[in-house]
């Protein structure tokens, strides 16, 4: 199915309806980058390319259709898609993309979080997750994204790991993710919270709510997918006291494979001094 390049823009310049249908040469027009815009014909067996996007895939270079500055303001989300074909397909953006990222960034501001959650997925469970985030940094996307995150080797280590089990057909689920790229966030602010509030417990969770809240804002997240998130924290300072009675009932918690592997990645970045827990666990599971 084919659409047209018929659109409705709001006030800002973003498209919020463009699901007019027409032909080829309209849809042609609508997509965003010339390699996206490449067709075959079934009958003939050839491919259809009003654009360059053979010429652009075999020299490797991502080229926006049309004015960059004009095509992002219409729909910021084209930005992180540059970002992502680009470490796909191991191609350069061109120069023109490059510099009107750089300058409208901000513009993802106006995206809505349901739609940046989805987005986040694709950008993040693949074998390339780690060149992604480092591109999304250094374009000035990711504080759009992500704004209470900074990278360490705590996040490095976790992207490599998920690339790593993608290639090798192993489950990934978003839920880890997010729990590292928030871990940070959530601990500072549970060291502030803990000066005031005695209880550990009530500090912890206190802290996680008001980091999840802060996220939802920018990239919204499911509610089964946050206590995902709060389990995985909360069973870090479980394991963290290796309580001998207690060892069989976390072996069997649902969640204790995630937050195993959260605290393995952990010891093996941020906080060395964990190696000794995470060594214990690994030999509790033997």
């Amino acid at each position: 199915t084919f659409r047209s390049g018929q659109v409705q823009t709001a006030k800002s310049g973003v498209i919020v309806r463009d699901n007019c249908y027409g032909n080829l040469e309209d849809d042609v027009v609508r997509r965003d980058f010339n390699i996206n815009a490449l067709y075959y014909d079934i009958h003939k067996h050839e491919v259809i390319d009003y654009v360059g996007g053979l010429k652009d895939l075999e020299a490797r270079e991502i080229h926006i259709i049309g004015e960059a500055k004009l095509r992002f303001s219409e729909d910021p989300v084209r930005m992180i898609r540059a970002v992502r074909f680009g470490e796909k397909l191991g191609a350069e953006l061109s120069d023109e993309v490059k510099n009107c990222i750089l300058d409208q960034a901000p513009l993802l501001s106006n995206i809505s979080p349901a739609r940046l959650y989805e987005e986040c997925i694709k950008l993040f469970h693949n074998e390339y997750s780690f060149e992604v985030y480092e591109q999304l940094e250094k374009y000035g996307l990711l504080k759009h994204l992500f704004k209470q995150t900074h990278k360490n080797d705590f996040i490095k280590k976790a992207l490599l790991n998920t690339a790593a089990r993608i290639k090798q057909n192993k489950p990934v689920t978003p839920a880890f993710l997010f729990a590292v790229f928030l871990w940070q966030a959530q601990n500072e602010r549970f060291v502030m919270i803990k000066k005031k509030q005695r209880s550990f417990y009530l500090a912890m969770t206190q802290a996680s709510e008001e980091v999840i809240i802060n996220q939802i804002k920018q990239v919204s997240l499911p509610k089964w997918l946050t206590a995902r998130i709060k389990d995985i924290w909360i069973m870090q300072s479980k394991l963290e006291k290796m309580h001998p009675k207690k060892v069989d009932d976390l072996l069997q918690n649902p969640r204790f494979r995630m937050a195993y592997d959260f605290l393995l990645l952990r010891s093996q970045s941020i906080n060395p001094e964990l190696e000794d827990v995470a060594k214990f666990w690994t030999k509790a599971q033997q």
